[in-house]
């Protein structure tokens, strides 16, 4: 189970107003969310959908369910979280259109409520948890964010790997974890998939939309010059099947 942690007082959004670090060119999209979309109200108190939802009041839609039904029952059910295109504007609501209508845009008031609402967290943190798992990682310390490997990560890689569209999905939860108070976690799931995608090459497929989309979602400078100097760093060369098959002397 997942430890409870004292979530009333997470902090709002940290936002960055540069364009380039470390020469590193930010895309624009990326830019008005680091930004904090500057100019863009969205704070229309008659929108609620989003909180109702986490709050257990009304169901994901089209096709969808209250959320304590999704975390129970849909994270063993990867065929309906892979094929199923309703639920992830759900799960992790962003200040900007999604591919569901039926889907609301995150309010800058809903998003205050919730940070401030430990339930709230809670269910956030296990929408979380379930994508985790779905992509093939686990959370090993709430605390620090730090990732594993699940279990049945191989499978889990090889879908990811083959199913381009969740690339969009990790963009979003990336996104939203920053709306939300968590921000901390961003750096954690980041560097195990950059470990993944350009160390053990596990999920090499990732790589371009690593560097190109995700890292830059954090809006630490900081934490992207960080993510980008592990990028940058020399891979030893891998040995070859031959020069692996024979034993180093004694």
């Amino acid at each position: 189970s997942m430890r409870r942690l004292s979530l009333s007082c997470l902090p709002a959004p940290v936002f960055s107003a540069s364009q380039q670090v470390g020469g590193f060119r930010i895309n624009r999209d990326l830019i008005r969310y680091r930004r904090g979309y500057p100019g863009e109200p969205m704070d229309d108190y008659r929108l609620t959908a989003n909180l109702k939802f986490y709050r257990g009041d009304i169901p994901s839609k089209p096709n969808g369910d209250y959320i304590d039904e999704i975390l129970l029952t849909w994270g063993q059910d990867y065929k309906r979280l892979e094929q199923h295109h309703g639920y992830i504007q759900w799960l992790f609501p962003l200040h900007e259109d999604g591919m569901n209508s039926s889907a609301q845009i995150l309010q800058r008031h809903e998003a205050a409520a919730m940070r401030a609402s430990p339930p709230v967290m809670e269910r956030v943190k296990g929408s979380y948890a379930m994508m985790l798992n779905f992509y093939g990682a686990r959370v090993v310390d709430w605390e620090t964010g730090e990732l594993a490997r699940s279990e049945g990560w191989k499978e889990r890689f090889a879908n990811l790997m083959s199913h381009s569209h969740n690339f969009l999905r990790i963009t979003r939860i990336l996104k939203c974890l920053g709306e939300l108070g968590l921000e901390r976690l961003k750096k954690p799931l980041l560097l195990f998939l950059a470990r993944e995608a350009v160390v053990t090459r596990a999920l090499s497929s990732c790589a371009s939309s690593l560097r190109d989309y995700w890292i830059a979602t954090l809006r630490s400078d900081t934490d992207l010059e960080e993510l980008l100097a592990f990028l940058a760093t020399p891979l030893p060369p891998r040995p070859s099947a031959l020069s692996a098959a024979v034993p180093a002397p004694a």
